[in-house]
């Protein structure tokens, strides 16, 4: 099931369970989703299953974006109709093995260090 979880002007974020810890599955529906009239960006993220699309800001763009996503997945994007809770911090599970706990570290640095590269090219152009 695909959920809308977060909306801003022009960013949509998704939850995208079932595409979780699959490279490929996820590479290919961001592709198909980038393939949509008006999406600027979509990145379907394999260790979260969260898929962010960066789109035009049109209201056909926004729909359009909600009627392939629930086409795609087969089933209704529920739409929230409150604001999502806070985030809070999780406690990392006891047991967790610390290679694990550095690799989604590193998985998070590495998203945030391309995220900062793509607004400093933004901020000269």
């Amino acid at each position: 099931m695909i959920q809308l979880e977060h909306e801003l002007p022009r960013r949509l974020r998704f939850s995208v369970p079932q595409l979780r810890g699959d490279r490929r599955a996820a590479a290919a529906f961001s592709a198909r989703v980038r393939a949509l009239g008006g999406v600027v960006e979509a990145d379907l993220i394999p260790l979260t299953g969260s898929l962010i699309v960066r789109h035009d800001g049109m209201p056909e763009t926004r729909e359009r974006i909600l009627r392939n996503l629930e086409e795609f997945a087969r089933v209704a994007i529920p739409q929230r109709t409150e604001p999502p809770p806070p985030a809070t911090r999780a406690a990392m599970p006891v047991g967790l093995d610390h290679r694990i706990a550095e690799m989604v570290a590193d998985a998070l640095a590495e998203r945030f260090a391309e995220r900062l590269v793509r607004l400093a090219v933004a901020a000269l152009i």
